[in-house]
């Protein structure tokens, strides 16, 4: 029995039992075996230590504002490298479509960006989504959440950690003017830009080019304005990040979350 006791002090398995407890309590997760896996394979929060944890499937955390691509981008990735793309807005889209009760409650969140659903609304559909098998087995790419400092905390809560933060950077001239400027045909819901090279031809199309309400100057400053504040926000909450241009092109951006992904880039 001394020899038990004395084994449980040296490695603070009491500890470690009560903060589990403590976890369960606050949190009332709907699955807690979940919970706490996702808790004891969590890094140590230490840096010092955290650079031991071990290496494990992918979870990546991938930020990015308007313009920036991250979902296209992360979608693209998740295919080629075989991980779980992780979308809170599709996430969002497919709850919001089941016609439940719950789902009606999500309705009005639709127009808006992703980052102003409140968390106690999307954060479940990430967290539950995160813990299925099958990215339990693959790992995840994350992109639409966290948005803020509150959304991080979130996470946290919930057990739920990510081994690797990657920001996809835009000036935010660049971004204005790629989201102003660009087109829809009403048609075929096809958007286009002046400045690539599928700008279309025929005159019929061009006559019916309208842009998109969200692409309105003054709401595509209201949207970077906000992201300005998020970006500070995540970026304080995940030091560790990594920053890339946004402005590269698609397959090396791919091929950058590829060397994550296969553990071969910048993370505990």
């Amino acid at each position: 029995m001394e020899v038990t006791a004395a084994y449980a002090e040296k490695h603070g398995v009491f500890q470690l039992f009560e903060g589990l407890l403590q976890s369960l309590i606050v949190t009332k997760p709907d699955d807690p075996i979940a919970h706490l896996i996702d808790l004891v394979s969590a890094p140590p929060k230490d840096t010092a230590q955290a650079s031991k944890a071990p290496k494990g499937i992918p979870r990546l955390l991938l930020l990015g504002g308007p313009a920036s691509g991250a979902e296209e981008v992360a979608a693209a990735a998740a295919r080629r490298y075989g991980t779980v793309h992780v979308s809170a807005s599709l996430l969002l889209q497919a709850a919001a479509s089941r016609g439940t009760a719950a789902s009606r409650a999500l309705l009005p969140y639709m127009a808006a960006n992703v980052s102003e659903v409140p968390s106690e609304c999307l954060g479940p559909l990430v967290v539950d989504r995160l813990r299925s098998d099958d990215v339990r087995r693959r790992g995840f790419l994350l992109t639409g959440f966290p948005n803020n400092e509150a959304q991080c905390e979130f996470l946290e809560r919930a057990g739920i950690w990510v081994r690797s933060t990657l920001l996809l950077d835009i000036d935010e001239a660049a971004a204005a003017h790629a989201l102003i400027a660009s087109r829809v045909d009403p048609v075929t819901g096809t958007e286009y830009h002046p400045d690539q090279v599928a700008w279309p031809t025929d005159p019929a199309v061009l006559e019916r080019l309208v842009q998109h309400p969200s692409r309105a100057e003054a709401q595509v400053l209201a949207s970077l304005q906000s992201w300005r504040a998020s970006k500070a926000q995540l970026l304080a909450a995940f030091p560790d990040h990594i920053i890339v241009d946004a402005s590269r092109p698609s397959l090396a951006l791919e091929e950058r979350l590829g060397a994550i992904l296969l553990g071969k880039g910048v993370g505990p």
